[in-house]
């Protein structure tokens, strides 16, 4: 029998042998998968945990491949920006940086692929998909090839729009202290100065009306007598100048606006100052159509009419002027409190209304003040959706307007009819 023909017994022994070998490339294939799928299973698990840090962490990752302008985004990264691709290149990326900021960022990324140091950059971002802009900092790393040039950057972007947002408020709270503070300062010193002067005033008076009584000296006395009414006048105007400051500052003040006659609510103001206008020899009028009605607190608008007149008497001579108007737009009125008085310089116009820089000064037959009237007046007028201002000239006199909204029939839907001209300048 020929060699080279194998025996039966040799055959089945390779068949076997061939067998072995086939079972134990299963075994290790079917391992190997096994191996395979655990990998992804795991890989896969890894990175949702990775994007759900991002997502909690408001973080997103990228890498750019410098060579190919390649970008790779993660998902949270993408939806910071707003943007539906994966992949992207720099052109496409630009638009999404604020033109303001594109500059220092490209400086950044320049600087850290120069330096090999990594960068750190606040800058906005426009949403690619709603347009809103948003306060991101980003953070960024280069990553060299063999020969030790630039080949990759990795990076982070997280979005600190809220973190910027509560820095604002703890701003503006900071700012709002200083403020408090600075009235409860200028309440120290109203209280420390202001009040303490008309009582001493009227306390030294009264000594010396006493005096003029016992000896017969009546004309005398009748002139103390009308200071003390002047210094007890004054005391009562800063007593219910500082009431209705803190009632409105401790919210114990209600805003009620009701329908109500201008007209009507000037008369009544007038009435309670001319007796101090006839002391000065000074005519205090109005010019006010007896249709106008407003839509406004009234006890509020009564005490910005108060403080105005007593001021325009306050800085008004002997024999001089004061006139009440309004005039009429759509939607409002506006009243005008003219005198011809000393009027004021330029340089306080926009004083008059802060509390922290308010100066007060003395009237025609120095008057006292303390100048928180019109910060009262400002803030009353702003309550009711106004405005107020001032126009002046020394020597010449002065005018507060200020607005009021009109009242506004909810039916016909129309302002009251003397919208057209209320009255006369």
């Amino acid at each position: 029998m020929n060699d080279s023909v194998k025996t039966k017994k040799e055959l089945i022994k390779e068949l076997q042998e061939l067998k072995q070998t086939h079972d134990a490339l299963r075994a290790l294939y079917e391992e190997n998968t096994r191996e395979n799928r655990k990998a992804r299973e795991e890989g896969a698990k890894l990175k949702d945990i990775m994007a759900q840090a991002e997502e909690l962490a408001q973080l997103g990752s990228w890498e750019w491949d410098i060579a190919n302008d390649s970008w790779i985004l993660s998902d949270n990264w993408r939806r910071i920006h707003g943007v539906g691709d994966t992949k992207l290149t720099t052109e496409e990326l630009l638009p999404i940086a604020h033109p303001d900021d594109r500059a220092a960022i490209s400086e950044a990324f320049e600087e850290a692929v120069k330096s090999g140091k990594p960068y750190h950059i606040e800058h906005r971002i426009i949403r690619k998909d709603t347009g809103e802009i948003k306060q991101v900092s980003a953070k960024g790393v280069t990553i060299p090839d063999a020969a030790g040039k630039p080949a990759y950057m990795v990076g982070t972007v997280q979005d600190i729009t809220d973190q910027k947002q509560t820095q604002e408020a703890l701003k503006l709270s900071e700012s709002k202290l200083r403020d408090l503070n600075a009235q409860k300062d200028k309440f120290f010193s109203i209280i420390a100065h202001d009040l303490r002067s008309p009582f001493s005033a009227v306390s030294g008076l009264s000594n010396l009306l006493k005096s003029e009584i016992a000896d017969g000296n009546y004309e005398a006395a009748g002139m103390y007598a009308g200071l003390i009414e002047q210094s007890s006048d004054q005391a009562m105007n800063l007593l219910k100048n500082l009431l209705e400051w803190s009632r409105a500052h401790t919210g114990r003040m209600k805003f009620n606006p009701e329908k109500t006659s201008l007209r009507k609510l000037i008369k009544e103001n007038i009435k309670i100052y001319s007796v101090a206008a006839n002391q000065k020899r000074i005519v205090l009028s109005h010019d006010i159509n007896d249709d106008i009605i407003i839509y406004a607190d009234k006890p509020m608008i009564s005490t910005v009419l108060r403080n105005l007149i007593t001021n325009a008497i306050k800085f008004t001579g002997e024999g001089g002027e004061i006139i009440i108007s309004a005039t009429g737009e759509a939607e409002e009125v506006i009243v005008g409190v003219k005198d011809n008085g000393v009027g004021i310089r330029a340089d306080r116009l926009e004083k008059l209304f802060r509390l922290d820089n308010n100066v007060s000064t003395s009237g025609t037959n120095n008057e006292g003040g303390t100048g928180l009237g019109l910060i009262l007046c400002k803030e009353f007028v702003e309550k009711n959706g106004g405005r107020i201002r001032t126009e002046s000239e020394p020597g010449k006199g002065s005018v507060f307007y200020f607005s009021i909204p009109c009242y506004k029939d909810e039916k016909s839907g129309t302002t009251n009819s003397q919208i057209k001209q209320l009255s006369h300048s």
